[in-house]
């Protein structure tokens, strides 16, 4: 299991901005225990967050019967458009690369385990 923390700043001034991890407390308590990947740290991680953010979705309703969160419409537009052909080029240059390493992992039955490589090979 992969996990990412992002850790947001904190204000402490007017432009002042301080990281997280800075923060001696913070740093003995949830970075070190993370950064040595000690399982308890991802549950205190998550007790914290867990308090302090809020989590919302479109279909929930308050006590009245009104929906929480209002969100417009979606609307999806596809524009279709053409390359030149030395975009077409490095288009091909990719795909191709992409579609032959997908091809080598998916002959190996790895296509499974490597799905983050495969991402970030269509992300290029």
């Amino acid at each position: 299991m992969v996990v990412i923390l992002i850790l947001p700043l904190v204000c402490v001034g007017p432009s002042h901005q301080i990281s997280l991890t800075r923060l001696k407390p913070f740093a003995s308590f949830i970075t070190v225990p993370f950064l040595a990947r000690d399982p308890k740290a991802i549950e205190i991680v998550q007790v914290i967050l867990e308090s302090i953010l809020l989590r919302r979705e479109k279909n929930m309703r308050d006590s009245s019967g009104k929906r929480i969160v209002e969100l417009p419409a979606k609307e999806v537009t596809v524009d279709t458009l053409q390359f030149t052909p030395a975009e077409q080029k490095i288009y091909d240059t990719i795909y191709n690369t992409a579609k032959r390493n997908f091809d080598q992992l998916n002959a190996k039955g790895l296509v499974g385990k490597n799905y983050t490589h495969i991402l970030a090979m269509l992300m290029k």
